[in-house]
């Protein structure tokens, strides 16, 4: 019996390691593939996926490398006072600068750490989520690959959102930037963390109240709009928890509100500032998200869909505390977007996450009955579910929509430096092509630059 738990325990670690491996190496692929096809002459601008949004954090990074706390928009002429918005990557820039790195250099490799950051988290969680070794290793895959088929639909527009809507998965977040994968980590950490701290420790007061304060200021710090996915969850789940007569002092409902108090400072400072400067609200009225067709997210996540009401009922039937609240997450997140609010997509920000890890508890309840088909259906699965990340990572190797803006001239380049020279606050006029480029090649603002961050675009 020890020889098959040390077997069990082998392969488990095995299957991790791979999965930690596949997603470092394709997360740094794509981009080194278009390096390598940099044309003579010219420079590789290191934003393989979504150039025009890639292009506006690495401006706000350059604020901070040149020793700025206070956002402005550089991708529109107008003068601005500043606002402590976007830190996340204000603090970034400081870094580079520190640390005398280039700002794709510092961006990238933020974007790893993230990534590194949410494997853990996301192993952590199905280990809250299910004793099962097999479960837990298919829950982090489904959560990070999120199983769609939009690779099958795509003459289809818009298109499915796991070709569309990166912050909803994993895999594709950690893809395309820093911030997407750190948000969703934290959101591991608020949530999971609460039942953790309810369950395990009987509400004593403990580390886990001051955990779940600093992730959740963090996460306002990241993504603000989160901060009311978190609250959301958190009360349907407590009514969900009283509901079944579990009992909850008044001290620990006392210290959630505390908590949930502190977490909502930022978010309503960010709320507060945009309203009162006429700069970020013009900005902030055409900055709209709107969510995908619900068609789009059906395909988005067919094949663990079917999993998943499997898995919800498997910890149902064991009124496993952890399992109410993933289903509170993905209710919160359905809410969220068909809300009337021009943001509706971003609060789809993390869905694979308990979508995935409660197909993973029904995807190997699935197969405990099917012993005789294990291997083929374990081989089908994997097929069907790498093939959304595989056309993903194709696609960061050939937009050809996006060919102006992978690279840019050395001369281009040399221009840009001198402007860096001269310091910040001038306006230049350019293209709008290259008007995206040059803040933070320059850090100066431009005339015409982003879709979103020019004023009156």
């Amino acid at each position: 019996m020890e020889k098959v738990l040390a077997t069990s325990e082998s392969n488990r670690t095995r299957l991790i390691g791979l999965i930690v491996a596949f997603v470092l190496v394709t997360a740094i692929l794509p981009y080194l593939l278009v390096w390598a096809a940099t044309p003579e002459g010219y420079h590789y601008m290191w934003n393989s996926y979504n150039p025009p949004d890639a292009d506006t954090y690495l401006a706000k990074m350059r604020l901070g490398w040149f020793g700025e706390w206070q956002f402005k928009l550089l991708h529109t002429p107008e003068r601005q006072t500043g606002t402590y918005l976007n830190l996340f990557y204000l603090a970034l820039g400081h870094g580079a600068r520190w640390l005398n790195l280039s700002l794709p250099a510092v961006f990238h490799g933020a974007r790893i750490v993230s990534a590194l950051v949410l494997l853990y988290a996301l192993w952590w969680l199905s280990g809250l989520v299910t004793s099962s070794s097999s479960a837990r290793v298919w829950g982090v895959w489904f959560a990070l690959a999120g199983g769609g088929v939009g690779w099958a639909a795509l003459w289809l527009r818009p298109l499915p959102v796991d070709l569309s809507v990166p912050e909803s998965y994993g895999f594709l977040s950690i893809l395309v930037n820093p911030h997407f994968p750190a948000a969703q980590a934290l959101l591991i950490v608020v949530l999971g963390g609460l039942v953790r701290w309810l369950h395990d420790r009987d509400a004593a007061l403990g580390i886990w109240p001051v955990v779940l304060a600093l992730g959740l200021v963090a996460l306002g710090v990241i993504q603000p709009f989160a901060v009311a996915t978190v609250g959301l969850a958190w009360g349907l789940w407590l009514m969900g928890w009283l509901f079944g007569q579990h009992r909850i002092r008044w001290q620990t409902l006392a210290v959630l509100v505390l908590i949930g108090s502190i977490g909502l400072l930022y978010p309503l400072y960010g709320v507060m500032v945009i309203r009162q400067d006429p700069i970020l609200s013009a900005w902030n009225a055409q900055n709209l998200t709107p969510s995908p067709p619900w068609w789009s997210w059906v395909l988005g996540y067919a094949v663990v869909l079917p999993f998943m009401v499997v898995g919800l009922d498997r910890l149902r039937k064991q009124d496993h505390p952890l399992g109410w609240m993933l289903l509170a997450w993905i209710v919160v997140t359905l809410i969220g977007i068909a809300s009337p609010l021009g943001i509706q997509r971003r609060f789809s920000l993390g869905l694979s996450i308990p979508v995935g890890m409660l197909a993973g508890v029904g995807w190997e309840q699935v197969l405990s009955r099917c012993s005789s088909w294990r291997i083929g259906l374990r081989g089908a699965m994997i097929v069907l579910t790498l093939a959304t990340p595989l056309v993903m990572i194709l696609v960061g190797t050939r937009q050809p929509q996006y060919a102006d803006l992978f690279y840019i001239s050395d001369r281009e380049v040399a221009a840009a430096r001198s402007l860096l020279a001269l310091g910040p606050d001038h306006v230049i006029l350019s293209s709008p092509v290259r008007g995206e480029a040059l803040p933070w090649l320059s850090g100066q603002r431009v005339v015409v630059g982003h879709p979103m961050e020019t004023v009156a675009y």
